[in-house]
């Protein structure tokens, strides 16, 4: 709107609108696979176990034979697995 004063410059006013809800930056569109990568998220919460603590590293291998005492790793020994495929307890007793 543009209003001239009688002897003066021409001032503009600007009327202040609220924001529409129609707008487009509203409700932007999702991204491209956005909306795959939630829904893989959400069936990966669904998939693992909440009885699983993931913060730890144990290994267990029971049954398998440690290479330095050569004595049998049971179901509750914690074991170490070297790069060539045998095992060794975790605190070794040999």
């Amino acid at each position: 709107m543009m209003r001239a004063a009688a002897n003066g410059p021409i001032v503009a006013v600007m009327a202040y609108q609220p924001h529409r809800s129609d707008d487009p930056l509203a409700n932007p569109p999702p991204l491209p696979g956005e909306k795959g990568a939630v829904d893989f998220l959400d069936a990966e919460d669904h998939a693992t176990d909440a009885d699983r603590d993931f913060e730890t590293n144990e290994l267990h291998a029971a049954g398998q034979t440690c290479v330095v005492c050569h004595a049998t790793i049971g179901p509750t020994e914690d074991a170490r697995r070297h790069l060539d495929g045998t095992y060794q307890h975790e605190i070794c007793p040999g």
